[in-house]
């Protein structure tokens, strides 16, 4: 008897970019800032409505009913025919309503003709209310309302427009976590889920990217699995990469403080509080302020800690992560990430006069254009450069003689053009007689500022005849 696998591997395969008809008895999402904006028919010149947009049809022609309900703000609902454009949304209106459904919640109840498209959008009533958060749609009537679910539209397959240098990166071998080729833990999509009877022993895939001025970038992932007789299955993800606002970004830490002297470029702030991440003592020499400990040990993350003090940043899956620490690291916009632009302008104030040289405030006035609205945003920072060393000076041993206990009287009155004071200690015994002993002396330097502690300094004078 001959067995002879004659079928392809069996493919899992989200993130498809295909409209599948699926029978709802309601609808259900939330109004949230990540949501697309438009400007309500009969309205202009706000565009801050946050909606959510339902494509749907009906199985019999009749009388239905929507019962919003469940949402924290004032909501209105439509009902367009054939389309809905965000951009003419009055095209197509054939009903609307605010607060018929008690509550401050759209009740719109129309006749609707089966095999026609329909949209129901849900949004809010005021310019002003924001993003109102989840609400729910009761859906009634005598057919079976069906609305189209995308996969390629599901959250997982979303992103944002800076994720795209990591998605391209990824790799067979990191999606499906081969030993040997999953070192690199950067990785943000899932793969599809490949079956076969007798093994799926080739996988493979190509990209493809597709970008439009302004709107979101589009990535095809187009998969390849192979079984050991050469059978062959086919599979496309479709990924979204969308644009972002300012709010999608952290600005630096509002206060930064540094030590007198100190470059105030954010490169010399990120890089000067920056954190060794690397289990002290380290055997690399770069330990300290300014230690990288990547440059010196590849196989160690940066966690760009230092980052978040001098740049606006968002966040990116690292190469990989210590046992507890998260996997996501601040990256530095530097001087744009997609649609956004950041430049600064500084005011400096020196903090004192004679003395503390370097010491300085900078009032740092950061400007944010969104290229794709024209957007401008501003952000203050300060920074702060401070004194907060004490002096160090050398001093070298010396060897003395002396025939009296009169030495440490003279050195105490020579002292005098000194810096402090001096205590002395260990005297010669008897006038005349050889003796070697030490006089130790206790130098003190004041801090110039803010009467801080006192440095102390010790050095030793040898006593002899």
């Amino acid at each position: 008897m001959f067995v002879e696998d004659k079928l392809a591997p069996t493919i899992v395969c989200n993130c498809q970019d295909i409209d599948i008809p699926t029978p709802v008895t309601s609808f259900g999402g939330s109004l949230d800032a990540t949501d697309p904006v438009f400007d309500r028919c009969g309205f202009t010149g706000y565009n801050t409505w946050y909606y959510d947009v339902y494509q749907f049809t009906v199985s019999v022609s009749g009388s239905y009913t929507f019962n919003a309900a469940n949402s924290n703000g004032d909501t209105y609902a439509y009902i367009n025919g054939g389309s809905f454009d965000p951009a003419n949304p009055c095209v197509g209106l054939l009903a609307q309503n605010d607060d018929t459904a008690g509550g401050a919640d759209p009740l719109i109840t129309i006749n609707l003709t089966a095999g026609t498209t329909y949209y129901y959008i849900f949004t809010t009533w005021s310019p002003f209310d924001g993003a109102t958060g989840a609400y729910n749609v009761a859906i009634t009537g005598p057919g079976v309302v069906q609305t189209i679910v995308n996969p390629s539209e599901d959250p997982a397959c979303q992103f944002a427009c800076y994720e795209l240098p990591v998605v391209q990166g990824e790799t067979v071998g990191m999606l499906y976590d081969i030993p040997g080729q999953n070192a690199n833990k950067s990785k943000l999509t899932t793969p599809p889920s490949p079956s076969d009877n007798c093994g799926v022993t080739g996988i493979s895939f190509e990209d493809r990217v597709t970008t439009t001025n302004c709107g979101a970038t589009k990535l095809i992932r187009d998969w390849k699995y192979t079984d050991g007789y050469g059978n062959v299955a086919l599979c496309s993800q479709t990924f979204t990469f969308n644009q972002i606002t300012v709010f999608d970004l952290v600005p630096p830490v509002r206060e930064v403080h540094l030590t007198c002297g100190l470059d105030a470029t954010p490169a010399a702030i990120a890089g000067y509080l920056d954190v060794d991440s690397r289990t002290q003592p380290a055997s690399a020499t770069n330990i300290g302020a300014y230690a990288d400990d990547y440059a010196q040990t590849g196989s160690v993350v940066e966690f760009n800690e230092g980052y978040s003090y001098g740049y606006f940043t968002y966040q990116l899956p690292g190469y990989a992560a210590p046992a507890g620490q998260p996997n996501l690291h601040s990256q530095k916009v530097d001087n744009n990430v997609c649609n956004l632009y950041t430049t600064y302008t500084d005011d400096v104030i020196p903090a004192c006069g004679i003395g503390c040289s370097g010491n300085m405030k900078v009032i740092r006035n950061w400007k944010l254009l969104d290229w794709c609205t024209g957007e401008v945003f501003t952000y203050t920072q300060v920074i702060k450069a401070t004194d907060e060393k004490a002096p160090t000076f050398n001093v070298k041993n010396a060897t003395v003689g002396c025939r009296s206990m009169g030495m440490c009287s003279q050195l105490e009155r020579r002292s005098a053009m000194g810096i402090g004071r001096q205590l002395c200690e260990g005297r010669g015994d008897q006038v005349g007689r050889k003796s070697t002993s030490r006089i130790d002396l206790e130098w003190y330097s004041a801090k110039l500022q803010n009467h801080r502690p006192y440095k102390r300094s010790t050095y030793h004078y040898v006593l002899g005849k």
